[in-house]
């Protein structure tokens, strides 16, 4: 029997600037390598409100910095909202987008990590989110009539539960691949990059069926 191709878990949020820089990343490392990534939707603000708070002052310069360099790794730029932005609508949208296959999905995360931090846009506003998902090809109307139903919040819920209780995810990007669990906020090569190879090279050398986080708590089957 063939092996199964190497998986990258990618728990994220898209309010998050490093989670959009995680994206870039995850693209990066499928280039690269022959592994799949399976995204997993974190909620990192379950409070905020809806309507956005405006962000009344600017982090540190050097934190700003800070993530431009990491942006600079993958060759983007950030501009971020000028408001705190609940992404619980566009999570569970996520989950949904996923439901109806992988290019439907790709093309919604895509977009709506773009309109946060290309854009600068309230993710949180059912009409920006509208737009996302018209841009990805889904029906908007049958979107916000799915997305409502109990079970897609059910499902963020038992992902929440693994991730802080299992996996112990506490920042998004977290990249979990094999025994390594990587929060994505380091520069690139040697923080993810390397444990990656490694990673690789062990499964080379032992095989795939060796005690893993993903074997171990079943994070594939999450979603």
């Amino acid at each position: 029997m063939a092996e199964r191709t190497p998986t990258i878990h990618v728990f994220f949020d898209y309010v998050c600037p490093y989670a959009y820089i995680g994206k870039h990343r995850a693209d990066a490392l499928q280039r690269e390598y022959d592994v799949e990534i399976n995204y997993l939707p974190w909620e990192i603000h379950p409070n905020a409100i809806p309507e956005g708070r405006e962000i009344d002052h600017e982090p540190p310069e050097a934190s700003r910095d800070y993530l431009q360099r990491l942006a600079d790794e993958v060759d983007t730029d950030i501009e971020g909202p000028d408001v705190s932005i609940n992404a619980n609508l566009a999570l569970r949208g996520a989950l949904y987008a996923r439901d109806q296959g992988d290019d439907v999905f790709q093309a919604y995360h895509s977009e709506a990590f773009e309109a946060v931090w290309s854009r600068g846009e309230n993710l949180g506003d059912r009409d920006v989110l509208a737009d996302v998902v018209d841009e990805a090809g889904l029906e908007v109307e049958t979107f916000f009539e799915q997305i409502d139903h109990h079970s897609y919040q059910w499902r963020l819920d038992r992902i929440d539960d693994v991730a802080q209780n299992d996996v112990g995810v506490t920042r998004v990007p977290t990249f979990v691949f094999g025994d390594q669990r990587i929060v994505g906020n380091d520069p690139f090569e040697p923080s993810l990059k390397r444990p990656l190879e490694a990673h690789l090279e062990r499964r080379k050398t032992l095989g795939e069926g060796t005690s893993t986080l993903e074997a171990d708590l079943g994070i594939g089957r999450l979603g």
